[in-house]
This record gives structure tokens, C-alpha cells and sequence, in this order.
């Protein structure tokens, strides 16, 4: 089921390949599913996110994105990564978009 993320890049992003198919690859921590109820507690392990496309769009992205940064993006689904559990993984179609970030997702004070 498709789902909305917010969050903040836990590290710069990279880009990886299985032979000619690239895929940009960040890690959002804190992170949040766009519409959660008020008051929902944030998930306690990052969510890892990887877009599929060109090497071009790769390096692209590579040079506007860098760590700290809000985005949101659109997942087709977000699950649990493996039996560990070590982290949330999701995978998108279409690249991440910059956002002001959310009251919900800035550090106490």
C-alpha cells in the first residue's frame, strides 16, 4: 500500500548499482508517514529509502541533497527490512521533495 514519508537525512545520500541500473540510497531518521495521528510516537529505527534511476538522475541528486535536510516522498510501501529488524525499508519511483520540517520531527527542547 502506497504511504507518504517525512523525515530528516541521518547521512549524506549515496548512490548504488546492480550492474547498468542505479539507485539513490538515504536513511531517514527521525522520520514520520505523512498523515500519522497527533500525538503518534516516531518509529525508533531509521527508515532506508531507495529510488531506482539513471546514473545521470543519480548525480543529479547526489549534488542537492546533503545530510540534516527535510524531504518527503512517496513509498510504495514501507515494511521492516529483515528478521533483525534493524531498520524500515521502502522503496519509491520518484525522487524525494525538500520540505520545511514539521514541528513533529524537530528535536525537543
Amino acid at each position: 500500500m502506497p504511504v507518504t514519508v517525512e523525515g530528516v537525512l541521518d547521512s549524506a545520500p549515496a548512490g548504488a548499482s546492480k550492474g547498468k541500473a542505479w539507485s539513490l540510497i538515504f536513511h531517514l531518521m527521525p522520520w514520520q508517514r505523512k498523515l500519522a495521528p497527533r500525538g503518534q510516537p516516531l518509529p525508533t529505527k531509521p527508515l532506508r529509502v531507495e529510488i531506482p534511476m539513471t546514473k545521470r538522475a543519480l548525480d543529479g541528486w547526489l549534488a542537492r541533497l546533503e545530510e540534516g535536510e527535510t524531504v518527503r516522498v512517496a513509498l510504495d510501501r514501507v515494511r521492516l527490512f529483515d528478521k533483525r529488524a534493524l531498520w524500515w525499508f521502502g522503496i519509491a519511483k520518484h525522487g524525494p521533495r525538500k520540505i520545511a520540517r514539521p514541528a513533529t520531527l524537530r528535536p525537543k527542547r
